[in-house]
């Protein structure tokens, strides 16, 4: 592309560059962005990628990106454009360098695809506190159910008492997972740090520790 016609008329930074990436043009653009005197590559907060666009458009290729950039206004996400001009009259192969800022628009991509992530993170976690409490409930009611049965078959003062631990365990479980089922049924409101208010001093309790009073020997 002949250099007098590469040089695009643009509020955003152009500059034109050697083969070594120094400085050979730069509009009022480059000046409030960089200052002066900041070649090619010192652009690009990923030297390395600064490098790859510089290596491009000397093997006369063009880029079309999204690099972040080290401004006078802190690290900026740039779109730039990145293609080699010919000197007319030597046949030197120049590096044009066009930027836009494009920095609120891929904040706000970014935002909302983390808002995306947490909605999708809050519906994984409710199908988890609702599947495993529907999971619990079915085993809980059949513990519960032959508690009770064995209850009234005429148990021994000793094991009265340990089916009296028995039910009460039974009885907070239940109670836990009636709470994990309403709270699968909520909107997120911090993730698995609600899963603190299903923990009472009754259900951290181990097994073996009476979780109520041993009724009376008679």
């Amino acid at each position: 592309l002949p250099l007098h016609d590469a040089l695009p008329i643009s509020a955003g930074p152009v500059g034109l560059f050697d083969a070594t990436g120094a400085v050979l043009f730069a509009n009022p653009g480059v000046f409030s962005a960089y200052g002066e005197g900041l070649g090619l590559i010192d652009r690009f907060e990923d030297r390395a990628a600064g490098q790859a666009v510089m290596d491009a458009a000397l093997a006369e290729r063009m880029t079309a990106e999204v690099h972040r950039m080290v401004t006078l206004k802190g690290p900026r996400w740039h779109h730039i454009d990145c293609r080699p001009v010919q000197d007319p009259v030597t046949g030197a192969i120049s590096v044009l360098l066009n930027e836009h800022d494009v920095t609120d628009r891929v904040e706000a991509e970014a935002a909302r695809a983390a808002a995306e992530q947490k909605v999708a993170m809050a519906e994984a976690r409710q199908r988890f506190l609702s599947d495993m409490s529907h999971e619990l409930r079915t085993p809980l009611n059949a513990v519960m159910g032959f508690a009770d049965v064995l209850s009234r078959a005429g148990l021994t003062p000793d094991q009265m008492a340990h089916m009296g631990r028995i039910t009460a365990a039974g009885q907070d479980l239940h109670t836990v997972v009636e709470q994990m089922i309403a709270l699968s049924q909520r909107d997120d409101r911090g993730g698995l740090i609600d899963l603190a208010v299903l923990t009472t001093p009754e259900t951290a309790a181990a097994p073996g520790v009476p979780a109520a009073p041993e009724p009376p020997i008679e």
